[in-house]
């Protein structure tokens, strides 16, 4: 997302699909099961990336690139804290 390429994003296993979800939901491209995937679905995959996805990842792209890996870590630091006993 920080260099502004929007993707078809095809998670296989476990946090992933987690990962894939927020990226769809941050509007970086859709997602699709690989294990479901057909031929057919990968040119209607682009479509909807190139319709939806490019035209705002300019913008997505500049958020992520100016909270820089600092604001990221500190996010993932107050998540883990959440999911410890006590925390």
């Amino acid at each position: 997302m920080g260099l502004g390429v929007p993707a078809l994003v095809l998670p296989f296993s476990s946090n992933r699909f987690v990962v894939a979800g927020d990226a769809e939901r941050a509007g970086a491209g859709p997602v699709l099961d690989p294990n479901g995937l057909k031929p057919s679905d990968v040119p209607v995959a682009l479509e909807t990336v190139w319709s939806t996805a490019a035209p705002n990842l300019r913008a997505l792209a500049a958020a992520v690139r100016a909270r820089g890996p600092r604001w990221a870590a500190a996010e993932l630091l107050t998540a883990m804290d959440r999911q410890v006993p006590g925390g």
